[in-house]
């Protein structure tokens, strides 16, 4: 009886500590694109793009993190990898967007990932109606990006999170064509 009350004691440990794990990885997740959204770049050929899955816009970033160089304009973006389960962070230099896709490139921002869907809050171009969308086409930002996503592994859920990112405090920046 002592065993089997130790095993069952110690499988719900570590099942919290597994859906502990996932949570924090949801929290750093989310840090990362807040940041990200905060330097958005105002550069028309490359308009802010948000769909339901997925969303782009024109940032200063580097090919590789490991680059030491100076960052370069280009176009960063969020989507998921609904075959691997992986959130992804993508960045391609303008100079390569005629050869890359955005969706050519994932540097892993979270694994097991069931379900992530955006929207959009804000007033786009040429409409006068502000509120929440699932789409967003605009020289400018929205006001807000609102993110829900789903962790599970199996049938098993760990981590179920929704948060709203506010982009009213960056300060988007002209680029000039390079």
């Amino acid at each position: 009886m002592t065993v089997g009350a130790l095993s069952g004691g110690i499988r719900v440990w570590q099942r919290a500590a597994d859906i502990g794990r996932h949570r924090q990885a949801v929290l750093v997740s989310l840090v990362q694109m807040r940041r990200d959204l905060q330097n958005v770049q105002t550069f028309s050929p490359l308009p802010f793009e948000g769909a339901y899955d997925q969303f782009a816009f024109a940032s200063l970033g580097r090919e590789r993190l490991d680059d030491e160089g100076p960052p370069e304009l280009g176009r960063l973006g969020y989507f998921l990898d609904e075959r691997s389960q992986i959130v992804c962070r993508s960045f391609v230099p303008y100079r390569l967007m005629k050869q890359v896709r955005l969706t050519d490139r994932c540097q892993a921002v979270l694994e097991d990932v069931t379900r992530l869907r955006f929207s959009y809050f804000g007033s786009p171009e040429g409409e006068d109606a502000v509120g929440w969308s699932g789409r967003w086409a605009s020289p400018h930002s929205p006001l807000a990006v609102k993110v829900d996503l789903t962790v599970q592994r199996g049938s098993q859920s760990l981590a179920s999170q929704s948060a709203v990112i506010s982009l009213i405090g960056a300060i988007p920046h002209e680029t000039p064509a390079p």
